[in-house]
């Protein structure tokens, strides 16, 4: 069985489910162009068009790391990167950059590269 798609909303929403605690207040319109964007920055670092011709334990890492992607942009839209409370101070990633170990988890799919189509060698002929 292939993984057809990367992050959805439905795995996005129960990946968020562990820190939301009301999923009715989720933007389904929001959600839906967080997934399309981490689908695409995770397959542009893949530099493939989609997962087909990856195992399906590839598959799962890819699908892995672009639910996180899709989860951080839904939680920080417009890449906020910091804030200051008092003396307290937070400071955030640029939701749309892969972390490393994002960037290690699909190191492998990155390494598998598409065949276009049969290789052809041109050789010499000696007449």
């Amino acid at each position: 069985m292939a993984l057809a798609e990367l992050a959805t909303p439905a795995r996005v929403g129960k990946y968020l489910a562990q820190t939301v605690t009301d999923l009715e207040t989720v933007d389904d319109d929001s959600l839906q162009q967080a997934c399309d964007d981490a689908n695409a920055v995770v397959l542009d670092h893949l530099m493939r068009p989609s997962l087909t011709g990856l195992s399906e334990e590839v598959q799962a890492a890819v699908v892995f790391v672009a639910t996180k992607v899709a989860a951080r942009i839904y939680r920080n839209p417009s890449e906020f990167t910091g804030e200051s409370f008092g003396e307290a101070s937070h400071t955030y990633v640029d939701p749309r950059i892969l972390t490393g170990d994002e960037r290690a988890q699909l190191r492998r799919a990155r390494s598998a590269r598409v065949v276009r189509g049969p290789i052809q060698t041109l050789g010499s002929t000696n007449a």
